[in-house]
């Protein structure tokens, strides 16, 4: 004879062996949720905002949101079996419905898409004093360009741009920005600040000039541009450049092909080639 609490799992969950598959699809969307929350958590603290308020949209909000969708979905479970009818809510084999998996709760931004500073941060005190206001994040026109170029590293390269154009209204802003107050004479140019050796008569970045005090060649740019491979009158570097539309050091002024460029750059040197991110409280080299 069928107790009385079998009949209530086969009603709810279609069969008894259902009923362990659904529990386990519901722990562990539970337990994404839960580690959603802590990341949107990890990101407001990044971002100066108070434990209070992170208390009520992370942990107050969230949590009631997820409780109230989950009652809807199990009283609408449960009133299609009743009724026998078959809706997108029960699988064709009268399986309970599959709980829903709660995106990770962030503020909305384009494409759903937030760069988590928090785990690349070293210094949070000198992090706070560069950014007093709170990180900014990218964008839509920025994120997309960081995610052609960047599809698994976005926000180390957000980072980047951020940290180098700090001092700007938009660190993240597309159009053209130079710096020409380094010691060695150079300039840095575009979103990453490509460094480049640039003269009144030969702007273009591609001459090759050297320090007096060292011998080594002036301009990351001029460098990678001019260096031989291993086998004679080859230009390795020069044609990746070339294959992405960079001719000359004008081209820093496009972000595309800035941020194809900052790409060549760290495949070499990695992200320890610039100092902004040390210089804001990230770990150097990231």
């Amino acid at each position: 004879m069928i107790d009385l609490q079998t009949i209530k799992d086969i009603l709810q969950y279609g069969s008894l062996a259902n009923k362990e598959k659904t529990l386990q699809q519901q722990a562990d969307a539970d337990k994404q949720y839960q580690a959603n929350k802590k990341q949107m958590a990890d990101l407001m603290r990044s971002q100066g905002k108070s434990e209070a308020d992170i208390q009520k949209q992370v942990y107050t909000e969230q949590d009631q949101q997820m409780k109230q969708e989950k009652h809807q979905v199990d009283i609408l479970g449960k009133l299609f079996k009743l009724l026998g009818i078959n809706q997108d809510l029960i699988s064709p084999q009268g399986t309970a419905p599959t709980p829903t998996q709660q995106p990770s709760p962030t503020p909305s931004t384009p494409e759903e898409f937030i760069l988590n500073y928090a785990p690349y941060i070293d210094d949070p005190a000198e992090n706070k004093r560069a950014f007093p206001k709170g990180m900014p994040q990218p964008s839509k026109e920025m994120l997309d360009i960081i995610r052609q170029v960047s599809p698994d590293d976005a926000t180390r390269s957000g980072i980047l741009k951020m940290t180098e154009n700090r001092d700007a209204i938009d660190p993240y802003s597309l159009i053209p920005s130079q710096y020409d107050g380094n010691s060695n004479g150079t300039t840095d140019r575009g979103t990453n600040m490509i460094n480049a050796y640039i003269t009144p008569k030969d702007p273009s970045g591609l001459g090759q000039y050297y320090d007096p005090k060292d011998g080594k060649e002036l301009g990351t740019f001029n460098d990678m541009w001019n260096q031989e491979g291993n086998q004679g009158g080859t230009y390795p570097y020069r044609a990746q450049m070339q294959a992405k539309g960079i001719n000359s050091y004008e081209d820093m002024n496009d972000p595309l092909k800035n941020e194809w460029m900052m790409d060549l750059i760290r495949k070499v040197g990695g992200y320890k080639r610039w100092y902004g991110p040390r210089d804001s409280g990230f770990k150097h080299g990231l």
